[in-house]
């Protein structure tokens, strides 16, 4: 039995497939009852605008050595958000004591004054150890602290 040749392109001389029978026709789906309720004349419904992009995180800038005043309050009296965030690792003492001691400020205070958190107590801290930082010496955590003059054992 003999095969017959496929058709070949006039122009490339490759076979050619014969046409893709025609896609059938998809009927529409039906409309939902409360639009045919609407008139025809209805505008359709604008689009919500797109959420605003959040702001790209701010590269941190270089520790530098101050001795200027805390920072005022903000128009609104938040102070907080004068102040630039900086990661600290504490140990797992330190994180409790440290809450231990803003707990009990704020509960001596009764209400008045400002409010006493953990980052307020780190932030005394850093500016006792900025006033005093001509009496920093040392290679080590261990050196540092007893340069200045804290007794503290991390066995």
């Amino acid at each position: 039995m003999v095969r017959p040749t496929p058709k070949r392109s006039a122009l490339s001389g490759s076979p050619t497939a014969p046409p893709a029978p025609p896609a059938p026709e998809r009927a529409a789906p039906p409309a939902p009852e409360s639009a045919a309720a609407e008139p025809a004349t209805a505008q359709p419904k604008p689009t919500p605008a797109p959420a605003p992009e959040r702001p790209a995180p701010r590269k941190s800038t270089p520790a530098r050595a101050s001795t200027a005043p805390a920072a005022t309050p903000a128009s609104d009296g938040a102070r907080w958000t004068t102040f630039e965030a900086k990661t600290s690792r504490l140990r797992p003492d330190q994180r409790t004591q440290l809450t231990e001691v803003a707990r009990r400020l704020t509960a001596a205070k009764a209400g008045a004054g400002e409010r006493i958190t953990d980052n307020t107590l780190i932030r005394v801290a850093v500016d006792l150890l900025l006033t005093r930082q001509n009496e920093l010496a040392g290679t080590t955590e261990q050196e540092l602290r007893t340069s200045m003059g804290i007794d503290f054992r991390t066995s």
